[in-house]
């Protein structure tokens, strides 16, 4: 049976305690270790179930067969009180009646291991069977195939041949053992052997669950680690272009303020130059010369980066600790999903 328990909730077959990424982060768990071989299990499931043989329906019925037949009943009323509907009794037959015997049968004997089946139509079909916390798949059907017609071609199903199918999963695509009328025999002739092998899948499949959760966790924390040192690596390459643009955005200052310092000294040049031509001419300029040359000589103050003081403002760099924090914190996020990846951050 699976360690945890689940408190809540009506879908119990799909309910499952997934660890959280810290908890995937961490240590990882010892692998999953059975203290019984397969082959032991059988051995005790066979003393568990005892002796096991095909009880008629007039015995002992267990409760899901007593439902089919209860609805079988309802439906055979209704047509002796001439009310006509398209839905006939399914189990009227004898090979519906053999069906109804052997799962009958059948429910009753993994009843003694904690077995509780769930038909899911009224033709009995699809049968499940829970054991414990473990979910097995069944169908009881016809045999397939054996049945030729004259010219000597398969037509399918036989009349009357059963075949019981453990399978894999919902869908029943995939059987992993079945038994079909045959020479060796009708499939009540291994009612018991069927029984064990009903609970043992239980525990294969089980164990195959626990294995499968332990190797997923491995390959996940893998994954996650291998994520984070990317993403680490990420964060290293941005530091580096950032630290390499702060640079050229240095250089590229430096470059324009000794352009501005030419521009100024150029500027003044120029109004030293036109008040000396204007000095040395004899008669007076039709233009305010000393009114354009303060106009002129405050532009070259304002462009000019050592008389403004601007080559003595630090270049201090942007605090970058909050802008580096949340792309990390986002990029965590990204990796394991929620509000994660902001937590474990805070908590390193």
């Amino acid at each position: 049976m699976r360690e945890d328990i689940i408190v809540g909730g009506n879908q119990r077959h799909w309910q499952y305690n997934h660890p959280t990424t810290q908890e995937i982060l961490g240590p990882l768990p010892d692998p999953p270790t059975f203290l019984e071989d397969i082959a032991d299990v059988r051995r005790r499931v066979s003393d568990s179930l005892g002796k096991v043989t095909i009880a008629k329906l007039k015995g002992p019925k267990h409760p899901v067969i007593e439902r089919l037949l209860a609805q079988d009943e309802a439906l055979r009323e209704r047509q002796r009180s001439g009310y006509y509907s398209w839905e006939k009794p399914v189990f009227d037959d004898k090979y519906g009646e053999r069906r109804l015997q052997f799962l009958n049968s059948l429910f009753l004997a993994v009843a003694k291991c904690g077995g509780k089946p769930e038909v899911g139509t009224r033709e009995g079909l699809r049968i499940s069977l829970t054991v414990h916390h473990e979910i097995v798949f069944i169908k009881l059907d016809r045999a397939t195939s054996p049945k030729t017609n004259r010219r000597g071609e398969a037509t399918g199903k036989t009349d009357d041949a059963l075949r019981f199918a453990i399978c894999r999963d919902y869908d029943r695509a995939v059987e992993t053992a079945f038994w079909q009328d045959g020479e060796a025999g009708r499939i009540e002739d291994f009612i018991k052997d069927i029984a064990i092998e009903v609970i043992t899948s239980a525990e294969i499949d089980y164990r195959a669950t626990c294995v499968h959760a332990f190797e997923w966790r491995v390959r996940r924390k893998a994954e996650l680690e291998e994520a984070a040192r990317q993403h680490q690596l990420e964060l290293e390459r941005r530091a580096l272009e950032r630290q390499r643009q702060r640079e050229q955005k240095r250089i590229d200052r430096l470059l324009d303020e000794a352009a501005a310092l030419r521009k100024a000294t150029d500027i003044r040049a120029y109004v030293s130059a036109v008040r000396s031509l204007v000095a040395k001419k004899s008669e007076p300029s039709g233009h305010d010369i000393d009114e354009w040359a303060r106009w002129a000589l405050d532009q070259a103050t304002r462009i000019d980066p050592v008389e403004s003081g601007r080559y003595a403002v630090a270049h201090e760099d942007n605090d970058e600790t909050t802008e580096i924090y949340d792309e990390h914190a986002e990029a965590l996020e990204n990796i394991v999903g929620c509000n994660e990846g902001r937590e474990i951050l805070d908590s390193e």
